[in-house]
């Protein structure tokens, strides 16, 4: 038997070297505009995810994704392949179809946040492995699972609430994947001294031959390699030994002085080039190790939420249906849901039963009559109900309102703001204020702050916590570039239901509430995005009432002001510059700080925001 196994392991041994020989002479070979290797890699990722799971699938996407790494150099391929074979093991239990769906949709939403040129020159290669998937046989297709399952398993009960559980199993997924990357983080790769021996045996094999006269010929073999660390830290401090640095027996004997010093910095700085390369690889890696934790994270809250949900409908379907019957309207089918915060929101599939049509916004005053609520029509909802039966989606109303303004300053000399803002609802009757400053000024700092506004909106507004969030934009900003680009992020979420404030500051200036004559500040000490692996989110929480302001501003604003302590200053300028428009708040207070000064030395921005009760 253990003879039988060993043939075995030495098959599969023998397949994966002749699979990795062909792969690497076929990494730049392509039929009809397809590059098979890569499509191999995607099939790979896929089958082996769909027939032995998500931890299999991760495993094999690894895998792949080093492949692709290698060839296109672009660190983001090795997190989006983990990502989707997991996608795929994830969804299998659906169906063949859901897992090629989730597999295809991972890569594209993936690739295209973090890796758009990836995605987009190996878009069809993505399409044709998919498709070879769907037409396989169902034989080679059968899912390990089914293989080993006994007749009674077919029969087990359901889960009560089966997408929970694989929500929480995808999450468990990629918080295993994170575990496996953060496994190495403390991995050092220093300047190897065997590597730098060998690179001065190259050149005394290369240029010296048999020459032993001045003795660098011979100097890797003596005991004491002192003059081994002596060149490297030279090279290290000035990136070349210069010739006056050798020593003086080696100047007054070698005849081939130039050409041994030019081939000994040539592999000193190839090494070098190598070690640099590894550290970014290991920087990288943890960037990745960093998303999968977040995301699973994120998956985690968005279950608990779900979880959270509740049904109501059976407690006021009754009562609703007679009200609505009362104004002529007919309900076919309704879901009532409250969520963990006490809000409801109802889905009615409705029509008209006398023939007229009446206002959506008329439904909902019904309906919130009937639940002693606020409702309002959803924004993908018709706006007139008539006789044909459609689907109508009513939120609960928010009991603040919140409307906004921004002045605006670019520094002296530039013709673009490195400043950037966002202002805009976001779900569960959310409002989010988000101010960020580029690393200096220019085009160049407005593309840097401008990327950390949109992925705030986008992941804030697909209802990801704000800590998450700028977890996430952190590491994107890391393996965005590989230069640090510090950039201030200053987020707000106010909920409109109830007033409460949430605030992330990452490098950011202070933030100052208004209430009648007062004004309090709001700051956190931390580092911008864009700098380390892993960042302090520090979480500032306070409570808007009606009339409230909030006023964001970036440093250029702070810098303006006279005076050591610039926040009880600006205090100050708030006070003197109140007003109930907006935008003209926003103005005065950013014409008293320009004021200050003759020259703008740094874009200003100032963000002013207002809460009233409904």
């Amino acid at each position: 038997m253990n003879g039988r196994k060993n043939v075995v392991w030495l098959i599969k041994a023998g397949l994966i070297v002749t699979v990795g020989i062909f792969a690497a002479r076929m990494m730049n070979r392509s039929v009809l505009a397809l590059s098979l290797i890569v499509t191999l890699l995607y099939f790979a990722t896929l089958y082996l995810g769909y027939r032995y799971g998500s931890g299999p699938g991760a495993i094999a996407g690894m895998a792949c994704g080093i492949l692709e790494t290698m060839q296109t150099g672009n660190m983001a391929a090795l997190g989006m392949f983990c990502l989707i074979g997991a996608l795929a093991g994830i969804f299998r239990s659906l169906s063949r179809l859901a897992s090629a769906l989730a597999f295809a949709a991972g890569a594209l939403g993936v690739g295209i946040i973090y890796a758009p040129e990836l995605i987009r020159s190996h878009s069809l290669e993505l399409i044709a492995a998919t498709v070879v998937f769907m037409i396989l046989p169902g034989a080679l297709t059968v899912r390990e699972i089914e293989r080993s399952s006994t007749p009674e398993d077919k029969y087990a009960a359901p889960l009560e609430n089966p997408w929970v559980d694989r929500l929480c199993a995808m999450a468990d997924s990629l918080g295993q994947v994170a575990r496996t990357f953060e496994a190495c983080k403390e991995d050092n790769i220093p300047l190897s001294r065997n590597a730098v021996v060998h690179v001065f045996e190259e050149a005394a094999q290369e240029v010296c031959g048999e020459c032993r006269e001045c003795g660098m010929g011979r100097i890797c073999e003596q005991d004491n390699q002192y003059y081994v660390y002596y060149f490297l830290h030279i090279f290290e401090q000035n990136g070349l030994i210069e010739e006056e640095r050798m020593p003086r027996l080696f100047l007054d004997t070698c005849p081939k002085r130039e050409a041994y010093l030019e081939r000994l910095n040539e592999g000193l700085g190839r090494l070098k080039s190598q070690d640099s390369w590894e550290g970014r690889f290991l920087e990288s890696r943890q960037a990745v190790a960093s998303q999968f934790k977040e995301i699973g994270d994120i998956l985690q809250e968005f279950t608990e939420e779900l979880v959270s949900t509740t049904d109501i409908t059976e407690q006021l379907e009754a009562s609703l249906s007679a009200a609505l019957k009362n104004r002529h309207i007919q309900a076919e089918n309704m879901l009532i849901l409250e969520h963990g915060n006490r809000t409801q929101e109802a889905v009615l599939a409705v029509c008209t039963d006398n023939g007229c049509r009446i206002a959506t916004r008329e439904l909902a005053d019904v309906v919130g009559k009937s639940m002693k609520r606020r409702f309002r029509p959803s924004k993908e909802s018709r706006t007139v109900i008539g006789p044909e039966i459609c689907q109508v989606k009513l939120v609960e109303d928010t009991r603040f309102m919140m409307l906004h303004g921004v002045a605006r300053a670019v520094k002296t000399g530039e013709s673009t703001s490195g400043d950037q803002f966002a202002f805009q609802k976001i779900p569960d009757g959310r409002m989010l204020l988000c101010l960020s400053d580029g690393m200096g000024s220019g085009p160049a700092a407005a593309l840097e702050s401008e990327t950390a506004i949109e992925l705030a909106e986008q992941l804030l507004g697909a209802g990801f916590s704000p800590e998450r969030s700028v977890q996430l934009i952190n590491s994107v900003l890391l393996m965005k570039s590989r230069e640090q680009t510090p950039t201030t992020l200053d987020v707000g979420v106010v909920n409109l239901y109830t007033g409460d404030c949430h605030m992330v500051k990452l490098g950011a200036a202070a933030t100052f509430r208004k209430r009648g004559n007062r004004v309090e500040t709001i700051g956190a000490e931390n580092l911008p995005v864009g700098i380390v692996t892993e960042i302090e989110v520090t979480n500032q929480e306070t409570s808007l009432q009606d009339g409230d302001w909030l006023i964001m501003v970036t440093d250029g604003v702070l810098d303006a002001l006279p005076g050591l302590d610039k926040e009880a200053v600006m205090e100050e300028v708030i006070l003197r510059s109140a007003s109930r428009n907006p935008k003209d708040f926003a103005e005065r207070i950013l014409r008293e700080a320009a004021g200050e000064v003759d020259t703008i030395r740094d874009d200003m921005t100032v963000l002013a925001a207002g809460i009233w009760a409904k």
